[in-house]
């Protein structure tokens, strides 16, 4: 279930889980966000300032092939939503087996778009995203098939019923956000295609 998004930068992946709990909200969010292409960055989230979402449910007007995803795909939302609610650590520990899965795989590495830490908890070892520059959030492409490697059975990852297929693929639109506890201040767009083996490549691109 979690396989699409566990990659995904601490900041962002933490709006993402509380933002799965409001999946009406989401609904209507997208929907503002179709509606409204040209309002982006500090614009969009400004926009809806006075609207009655949560704040998690806001901060996703900044990232529009998030909140399109997310709202594709009600379902998995819906059940993401539902295991936080119910299964908080739960939810917690897999994605932490999962970012160890794709490191394992040499697949979640420190580049010039995120730093990857790791800090040793006991007998545990607690993987952190962050931003390589900390008021910038890219939202990487991967491929939730690959990235992780393979489990002891041969099957990869997101073959396994608990990881859930629904939203295998790249989320190829990279948002630019630069931030101040989540405050939006400028909003630039990049494509992204994957480098071998599915690791995050951003390239710029130019708009109009």
């Amino acid at each position: 279930m979690l396989a699409p998004i566990a990659l995904y930068s601490d900041a962002l992946l933490s709006q993402i889980l509380m933002a799965s709990g409001y999946p009406l909200e989401i609904v209507e969010a997208a929907r503002w966000s179709q509606a409204n292409p040209n309002l982006k960055g500090d614009a969009a989230v400004s926009a809806v300032a006075d609207k009655s979402w949560d704040v998690s449910v806001k901060s996703l007007v900044a990232f529009p092939p998030v909140l399109s995803q997310l709202n594709e795909h009600l379902d998995w939302t819906q059940k993401l939503g539902d295991a936080l609610i119910a299964q908080q650590q739960d939810v917690a520990a897999a994605i932490q087996r999962l970012r160890a899965k794709a490191a394992g795989a040499g697949n979640l590495k420190t580049g010039k778009e995120q730093t990857v830490t790791t800090e040793t908890k006991g007998s545990e070892t607690i993987y952190a995203i962050q931003p390589t520059d900390p008021e910038v959030v890219y939202v990487p492409a991967y491929d939730p098939n690959t990235a992780y490697g393979q489990w002891s059975d041969g099957r990869c990852v997101a073959e396994r019923p608990d990881m859930g297929a629904g939203l295998c693929g790249c989320w190829c639109d990279v948002r630019r956000l630069e931030l101040g506890l989540w405050r939006q201040r400028q909003l630039r767009e990049h494509q992204c295609e994957p480098r071998d083996e599915y690791r995050p490549q951003l390239q710029p691109q130019q708009h109009r």
